[in-house]
């Protein structure tokens, strides 16, 4: 299966994964082709790691609103970071605040995690109010493993 990222089709593409609940069921390499004016070429990535890129599409605008596109750096973030969170349960969004978040849900308590260019940030929610998290630093990770202990907490 071959997923052909392009401008207006990035977004739609993440949307068919999120509906269809392949973030969090499919594990597997994709295939990802990619063109510009020089070449195609087809690469092999996950489909967390497609999602991601996909993000790379998207103009000024791309949520129907004022949402300014997600930077470079901001991705290149997120797929640094993606190795160093488990896959399973993980849903990844773009943001309307240029960032892009990861995030868990047990039905108890939600993660999430704001991708920015200079930082992450942790919220951890029990139910609706908000009981841990925090801004980190890049070289900062394992506060995301503390984090996600505590949303296994019963």
């Amino acid at each position: 299966m071959a997923y052909a990222v392009s401008a207006s089709s990035a977004f739609h593409m993440y949307n068919d994964f999120f509906k269809q609940k392949k973030q969090s069921e499919t594990f597997g390499r994709r295939p990802i082709i990619f063109k510009n004016a020089t070449d195609t070429k087809v690469v092999h990535i996950s489909t967390f790691d497609a999602i991601i890129h996909s993000f790379k599409n998207l103009e000024n605008g791309w949520n129907g609103d004022k949402a300014k596109a997600i930077p470079t750096s901001v991705i290149e973030n997120a797929l640094m970071m993606l190795p160093d969170v488990p896959k399973d349960g993980l849903k990844i969004f773009p943001t309307g605040r240029e960032s892009i978040q990861f995030e868990y849900d047990n039905g108890d308590k939600s993660l999430e995690i704001g991708i920015y260019e200079d930082r992450f940030e942790i919220a951890l929610f029990d139910d609706i109010e908000l009981i841990g998290g925090g801004t980190h630093e890049f070289t900062e990770l394992e506060e995301i493993k503390k984090q996600l202990s505590k949303l296994n907490e019963s």
